[in-house]
Formats: structure tokens, sequence, C-alpha cells
């Protein structure tokens, strides 16, 4: 009943809007031939004189001539948008041709693209932003023993063994956040130097026999300098000869020393006990300058392992000393995280898993992220803190100046700390400019409800100046200098 009823009204109403169009154009000429008949009327059976006939016969012609007008307004309204479509037309047209031969250019593109990737003798792929393979060369097929056609789709994981991946896998994620990035590693025994090149759908990636961190040292490239610097770091010992696996074992048999430093209160409303954390190997000191192996950890993708190791072990100390001391409050310690840890999801996800599994106080751990990645990887940054904030984390803006002091970047990132580069502190005695940036950034740090730390303290006479200025934390060795773990009070 329901459906038959609403197919009746609208029934009727189609009727009523017929009869309204109908009615809006026959109601014209209704008025002039009833008009018409009116004047003809009158002259037949009145004596009207010639003022009032006249008078009838404009009215008359009046609503003829406003017929007229509407009829050719309408007229002119129809052959407009006659018009109108037909340039429509033209210009769907010219777009369908248009894209007809755009198509017919990506598809030569592509197959351009084939035939030259098939002529290199090295591996390629190209991958999009979820990590799957939208393409791979000849070379790389006969690598993989898959049909090229086959691994259109496939996640780049499934493909390559796990340790393989493993080692691409952070190189990857900064070319997918729009960086390039090169890697060395070692391909069932082959060694390949990767190139991942970031391009408008995803990265590409490619694989020659040459190794990246390890050109001749005649070259005069920055890439050859580091290597070369790298190369002179690693080699003072006979058993630093392959430094990957030398850090990798560190990792394993826990080799790594974490050291503390103290951040004292200058001018904080509400003081907390603070720290940093800094990392250091068992013996680097008789081998490499104090965080010596990290340009190496870098340079072989384990930055992220790193920063997984020191926080597994922060929280294992802290819960530890817990234990044993149940009065001993936990400290805020101060954590840097790496480009690489930043870029990678499932750093957030397993520093996110040690605090809730381990029961861990979560405002204790303060992550710093340095200011060049605020500024380039904003949305990173933005990822990774919204993770981890809703638990308690904290998080400081690291080396703040050091690119450009903007409080801009920080917009709608929950920063609790803000570290004053240690440059410009040095300069605060002796340049007045530097003194009246540390000025502003501690005022606005204050209006913004961030506690500013400045960096680089060596003297008295800087903390009295900093004091001054309202700064409220201060760092540095004329403070504290570093020491283990567990010997500060």
């Amino acid at each position: 009943m329901d459906g038959s009823a609403r197919l009746a009204r609208k029934g009727v109403l189609r009727l009523l809007r017929l009869a309204q169009r109908l009615l809006r154009r026959a109601l014209p000429i209704a008025v002039i031939a009833l008009l018409g008949a009116l004047v003809a009327a009158t002259l037949y059976w009145t004596a009207f004189d010639a003022r009032w006939t006249t008078f009838l016969y404009g009215v008359l012609i009046a609503a003829v001539l406003a017929s007229a007008s509407r009829t050719s307004r309408a007229e002119w309204s129809t052959a407009r948008r006659t018009r109108q479509l037909a340039r429509a037309q033209l210009r769907l047209e010219d777009e369908t041709a248009r894209g007809r031969v755009t198509t017919e250019a990506l598809k030569a593109a592509e197959l351009r693209l084939r035939v030259i990737g098939d002529a290199l003798p090295q591996p390629i792929f190209f991958i999009d932003s979820g990590e799957r393979c939208r393409f791979i060369n000849r070379d790389a097929a006969q690598k993989l023993s898959l049909p090229a056609d086959e691994v259109e789709g496939q996640l780049l994981r499934d493909m390559l063994s796990g340790e393989v991946y493993n080692e691409l896998k952070p190189f990857v994620v900064e070319a997918l956040a729009g960086a390039s990035s090169s890697c060395d590693l070692a391909w069932d025994e082959t060694p390949y130097g990767v190139r991942n090149i970031p391009y408008a759908q995803g990265v590409c990636m490619m694989f020659s026999n040459s190794i990246v961190s390890k050109p001749s040292p005649e070259a005069s490239s920055p890439d050859s300098a580091q290597s070369l610097y790298l190369s002179e770091l690693a080699g003072n010992k006979p058993d630093w000869v392959d430094p990957k696996e030398k850090l990798e074992l560190a990792l394993r048999e826990n080799q790594f020393l974490l050291l503390q430093q103290r951040i004292d209160p200058l001018c904080a409303i509400k003081p907390e006990p603070i720290c940093e954390i800094l990392l250091r190997l068992k013996e680097e000191d008789e081998l490499l300058p104090p965080g010596g192996f990290f340009p190496i950890a870098e340079r072989y993708g384990m930055m992220e392992a790193l920063g997984r190791w020191v926080v597994s072990a922060l929280i294992a100390h802290c819960n530890e000393r817990q234990a044993a001391e149940p009065g001993w409050q936990t400290p805020i310690f101060c954590v840097n995280v790496s480009t690489a840890a930043l870029l990678d999801s499932e750093f957030a996800e397993f520093a996110a898993r040690q605090v809730t599994q381990r029961k861990f106080n979560a405002p204790a751990l303060c992550l710093e992220i340095a200011e060049p990645d605020i500024i380039e990887r904003h949305r990173a940054v933005h990822d990774f803190m919204s993770r981890l904030k809703p638990l308690g984390c904290r998080f400081t803006a690291d080396a703040f100046g050091s690119v450009k002091a903007s409080f801009v970047p920080l917009a709608g990132l929950p920063f609790d700390f803000l570290k004053i580069d240690g440059i410009i502190t040095q300069n605060l005695l002796r340049d007045p400019s530097e003194r009246l940036k540390v000025q502003a950034i501690g005022k606005v740090c204050r209006k913004l409800g961030i506690h500013s730390i400045a960096e680089f303290v060596e003297n008295e006479e800087l903390r009295q100046a900093l004091w001054r200025l309202d700064i409220d934390y201060v760092q540095g060795f004329g403070i504290a200098r570093p020491m283990a773990l567990g010997e500060l009070p």
C-alpha cells in the first residue's frame, strides 16, 4: 500500500508540473485573446469615444509585445544553452583525445623504460608507497628467479630475504619520505651498493656492483670523504675490519654502556630531576672517540637497532633499581631519537610496548627529536609523537636554532622541553644578538608552557647569564660530566 501511494503521489506531482508548464505558456496567449475580444466587443456594442478606444488598443499592443519579448528571451536562452552545450561537447572531445594521446605516451614511455631497464646489467625495482613492487627489470627477475610479469603487486619483504629486507627498510622508508638514500649490503653473498631514489609514485631502487660507501681514496666528493673518514675510524684495530659485524656483535653481547649527564634546574618554577642518556661502547676509549661509532652505525643502517637497545636497557635498569629501592624517584631520562628510528613506525610501536608491558613510568621517558627532523619530516614527527604522547611520554625539541630559530615548525607538536643549540649558548657572552635570541626563546617558551634548556654551559659566568635570562634548565660540562647510569643520587 505504501508503494502504491508513493507512485500515485509521484504521478499527481508530474501532472501538476505539466499543467504548470502548459499554463505558463498558454496564459499570455489567453490574455491577448481576451483583450482582443474585449476590444472588439467594446467597438461593436458600445459607443466609446476615440480616447477610450485608443487606450484599449494600447493595452492590447503592450500585451502582444510582452508576449513576443518573453518568447524572444526564451529562444535566446535556448540558443545560448545550445551553444554552451556544443562548446562543452567540443571540450570533452578534446580532453578525450588528449587522454588517449597521454595514455599512448605513457604506454610508450613504460615500454622504453622496460627496454632500458632490461638492458641495464643491474637489478632495478620500482615500488610504491605501500612497498609493493610495480616493475622490475630482467636482471632483478633473474636474481629473484621469478618472471618479471608476476611480481607486480607483491610486497618487497616477500620477494627479498629477511636479512636483505631488514637492511634495506630504513633507507626505503627515508626515500618514501622524499629524501634520496644509499646503502651497502650483501645479497646472496654478492656485495651491492643500493641507491633509493624517490619519484612521484614511490621509490626506484637501483642495485650496483660498486659499493657505495667504499670509493677510492682519491675521490673528492663529500660521500667519498665520509667513506674515507669511516674507514679511518674503523681501521684502527684489526677486529674492526668489518665494522657492521662488530656493531652487531656489540648489540648481541651488550657491549654498550649507558651514561647519564645531569641537567640542573635554574629558573624552573616546578623543577624536576632530569638527565640525558648517552650511549658509549665499552672499548671505545681505546679505539674510537666518544660516540665515534655513530657515523658507522648510520652508514650501515643500524641507528634504529641502537635506539631499541637504549630504550630497552634504560627501562630494565629503572625497573631493577625501583625493585631494589622502592623509594627511588625515577628522574626524567632524555633519549635521542635518530632519523632512522623516527621514520620507522615499528620503533614507536616497540617503545610503546616497552613502556606498557614492563609497567614503566612513561613520563620519565623523554624522547629528543632534532630540529632538522622537525623541519624536514614534520609529518613523521607528528605521527611518532601521537603514538607515544597518549601514554605519558615526554618530548624535547633538540638543538633548537641549529637550522633556524623559528617556532613555526613546532606548531601542532606537543613538546615539553626545548634545548637551545649549544653554539648559540657558547656565543651568548660575546655576541649581543645571540643574547637577545636566547632571551626571546626563553620568553616564548614560558608563554607556550615549554621548559627551556641551555646546552654547552661550561662555566659559572655563562650559568649566571642564563639565570638572568630566565632559562629554566642548564646542561654542560660546567654543570655535570657524564657518568655511568646509576651513579647519580
